[in-house]
């Protein structure tokens, strides 16, 4: 009784491709290893701006106006002014932090901070006759990638005054 067994032309076609499988995995270890902890980073960096983003919403929605000024700061790119019923709010991106201050009213003083080094994130007041009716919040990431310096997540995200009532907005 024959035993089976491998032919001679079924081994040398194994051979090369294991050598080639062995190749690619050590090729692409290093790659994984790299790149995963920085995309994990990443993501809980942009899940931080969608909390900010959250939490920006809910006070625009509940916001009575969207000033120009508060006292003698003017509101710019990197500062946001807000009027609610509970006093006037200022949004400041600073230092690689989202600072959400109660400027006036009941809480006065109170503060919330986002630590988000690598975010950009710009506010732009939308006026009609001199009257702001929305703001549109361009966020995005800087991230470098294998020495480069790259934007990921990039986003623009527009609310308006006025347009539904407070807890009325789908979730």
């Amino acid at each position: 009784m024959k035993r089976p067994a491998f032919t001679l032309i079924e081994v040398l076609v194994v051979i090369p491709v294991i050598l080639a499988a062995g190749l690619l995995i050590t090729t692409l270890s290093p790659v994984a290893i790299r790149d995963v902890p920085h995309l994990s980073q990443t993501l809980s960096r942009q899940r931080q701006i969608q909390k900010f983003l959250a939490r920006l919403q809910d006070d625009v929605d509940a916001a009575a106006a969207l000033p120009a000024n508060i006292g003698k700061e003017t509101c710019s790119s990197h500062k946001l002014f807000l009027q609610t019923p509970d006093g006037a709010l200022v949004y400041e991106v600073r230092d690689g932090q989202i600072i959400r201050t109660q400027r006036t009213g009941p809480k006065a003083g109170d503060t919330f901070e986002w630590d988000i080094p690598e975010a950009k994130v710009k506010f732009q007041r939308w006026t009609r006759d001199r009257k702001a009716y929305a703001v549109d919040i361009h966020t995005a990431l800087v991230v470098t990638k294998h020495g480069q310096v790259q934007e990921c997540f990039e986003n623009h995200h527009v609310f308006f005054l006025h347009v539904l009532p407070r807890g009325r907005r789908g979730k």
